[in-house]
């Protein structure tokens, strides 16, 4: 097994291993954590979850729910069970492709800190290792998404932390599919755009 290397988040609520070698989670999975927080009950899934960082923290914070994290990368997926067990979190770390993964029951939501470099469009950084870690390949946020409405219950709601360059690809999924979408811009740099957006994508249930 790898070798990992500890941190402590939220002053200290929040205990987290990483393998060495793979960069630290980024601040947008806490700013994600915090914005999901006031709406997660129930069931849900931490998607791409990594080593746990989005999931657990909405734990920290108080949210009152269960939580699948689901990753492809195994050594990942083993710091996120020690995570869990380590915070004694209701976190079950699950090794699995999201596009063809299915959770045992419908969930109330789900969370992502998903890559967002899309090469093919000029969209990079020259930091090597950010540049593997966040790479998405053209198609794969919609993909994603389609995935994740299979895994909603109706009702239910996804909330994710993206580059402000894929809010346009965004808006038009979620007029496709019918869902509501609210969008919050999350400057980086003090008086230039915003590079993020926080935003939840809300399910529609039948009219009655």
């Amino acid at each position: 097994m790898s070798e990992m290397t500890a941190f402590t988040l939220l002053e200290g609520r929040l205990t987290l291993v990483c393998p060495k070698g793979y960069p630290r989670p980024p601040e947008d999975a806490l700013h994600l954590a915090h914005f999901a927080a006031p709406y997660a009950q129930g069931t849900g899934v931490d998607a791409g979850c990594g080593i746990g960082t989005v999931g657990l923290a909405l734990l920290a914070l108080g949210a009152k729910c269960q939580l699948q994290g689901v990753d492809n990368q195994a050594v990942l997926i083993h710091a996120a069970a020690q995570n869990a067990e380590k915070n004694n979190a209701p976190y079950q770390a699950t090794h699995g492709d999201i596009l063809t993964h299915t959770p045992q029951k419908k969930v109330q939501f789900i969370v992502c800190n998903p890559p967002f470099y899309e090469e093919e469009k000029g969209h990079t950084t020259a930091h090597e290792a950010n540049k593997a870690r966040h790479h998405m390949p053209q198609g794969l946020l919609e993909a994603w998404l389609t995935q994740f409405d299979r895994w909603l219950e109706e009702g239910g709601w996804i909330a994710l932390a993206l580059h402000a360059h894929q809010q346009a690809k965004l808006e038009a999924w979620a007029v496709q599919n019918n869902y509501n979408l609210k969008v919050t811009p999350r400057p980086t740099t003090p008086n230039r755009p915003p590079k993020r957006i926080l935003a939840k994508l809300d399910k529609p249930t039948p009219a009655s």
